[in-house]
C-alpha cells in the first residue's frame, strides 16, 4: 500500500482547515487558547500549586494535570487534577483564605483533605493499589517525568516537557486524529534545547502495536494543524497573537515571530519495529521537517526506557 508522504499530509489538512468550516473551528480554538492562556497566568499567580509537594508512592509520583475546561472557565475558580499511576484520584483545590495547604477532594468520596496533611497521605498510598485502566496515560505521566528529571537518558538530552506552572497539560488541535475537523488532544508536548526560539515537539505515544508510521502521521497531523492554528497560512489565513501560545506553553516572551513546531512518535520496541521506524521516515520522505521516531522497551513494570530514536529532521 503506498503511503501518504509528509508534503501531502500538510496538503490535506491545511486544504481542511482553510475550508469555511476549518477556518470557524480555528477562529473558536483560538478564542480558548486566549481563555486558557488567561487562566493559566492565574494559577501561576495564585502560586499555591508551585508549592504543592508531589507525593511518592514506591517508584510512582502523583502527578498534577490542568485541563482545558477549567483553565477555559478561570474566573469561576481553578482546580489541579490529581493522577496517580493514570488513574484520576481527585483534585487540589486553593487553600482557604489563600493561605497552608491546598485542598484535596477525593474522588472516592469527595472528603476534603489537607494535602499536606496525614489523612492525604494516607488516602494517595491506598489509592496506589486502584487497578490501572489506562497504561498510556500512566506512561505519559512517566515520560513526562522523564523529561524533566537531571541527568537524563542520552536519547532525551533535547528535549523538555512542556509543562506551565509545573502541570501536564492537554493541549487540543483543530483536527481529530484522523485528520478532520474536530477536536484533538496532544499526549505529550516537548521543546527542544533553551533557547529563546525553539522547536514544540508533538508526541504521540502508544503502548499497543500501532506502526511506527501510523503514530507519526497522527502526530504530524496535530502539529500541522496547531502550525495552522498559531500562524496562519501566507496569502491566506492570518496570523493568530503568537504570544497568547507562547504563555499558554510555559513562555514569557512577547514575539509575534512564528513558532515551529515538529512531531515524534514514541513506540514500543516490538520485534520488527526498528526496521518499521526506518522504513516509515523513508515513506514520508522529507528532511526538512523536525520528525523523530522513538522506541522504548516495553516490559511490565511500565517504566520508561527509551532505547532508540530514529531523526529525519534538523
Amino acid at each position: 500500500m503506498t503511503q501518504n508522504t509528509y508534503a501531502e499530509i500538510v496538503e490535506r489538512i491545511r486544504g481542511i482547515l482553510l475550508t469555511p468550516d476549518g477556518q470557524e473551528k480555528i477562529r473558536k480554538r483560538r478564542l480558548e487558547a486566549a481563555r486558557m492562556a488567561k487562566g493559566l497566568r492565574e494559577l501561576k499567580a495564585s502560586g499555591w500549586v508551585l508549592k504543592a509537594t508531589r507525593r511518592q508512592v514506591g517508584s510512582d509520583r502523583t502527578v498534577f494535570t490542568v485541563h482545558q475546561r477549567t483553565l477555559r472557565r478561570a474566573t469561576n475558580g481553578l482546580e489541579v487534577s490529581v493522577e496517580l499511576r493514570g488513574i484520576g484520584v481527585g483534585r487540589l483545590l486553593p487553600p482557604p483564605n489563600g493561605r497552608g495547604y491546598p485542598i484535596l477532594e477525593t474522588k472516592q468520596d469527595a472528603r476534603e483533605l489537607k494535602w499536606g496533611g496525614s489523612e492525604a497521605r494516607a488516602y494517595i498510598r491506598a489509592c496506589a493499589n486502584m487497578k490501572r485502566t489506562s497504561p498510556e496515560r500512566h506512561l505519559q505521566g512517566v515520560i513526562v517525568q522523564a523529561l524533566s528529571t537531571s541527568p537524563k537518558h542520552k536519547l532525551l538530552q533535547n528535549l523538555r516537557p512542556v509543562r506551565p506552572a509545573n502541570c501536564m497539560m492537554e493541549i487540543p488541535t483543530p483536527v481529530d486524529r484522523y485528520g478532520n475537523i474536530g477536536t484533538g488532544n496532544i499526549d505529550i508536548l516537548a521543546r527542544t534545547g533553551r533557547g529563546r526560539w525553539p522547536t514544540f515537539v508533538i508526541c504521540e505515544l502508544k503502548v499497543d502495536t500501532t506502526t511506527p508510521y501510523d503514530a507519526m502521521v497522527q502526530a504530524i497531523r496535530y502539529a500541522v494543524a496547531l502550525d495552522v492554528e498559531v500562524n496562519g497560512i501566507t496569502h491566506e489565513l492570518k496570523p493568530a497573537n503568537r504570544s497568547v501560545y507562547r504563555s499558554l506553553f510555559g513562555s514569557n516572551l512577547t514575539s509575534q515571530e512564528p513558532l515551529r513546531f515538529g512531531a515524534m512518535a514514541i513506540v514500543p520496541n516490538h520485534p520488527g519495529a526498528e526496521a518499521k521506524a526506518r522504513t516509515a521516515l523513508d515513506d514520508l520522505g522529507t528532511s526538512s521537517a523536525w520528525l523523530d521516531v522513538m522506541l522504548f522497551d516495553p516490559r511490565e513494570d511500565e517504566q520508561f526506557r527509551p532505547v532508540l530514536r530514529f531523526r529525519s529532521a534538523g
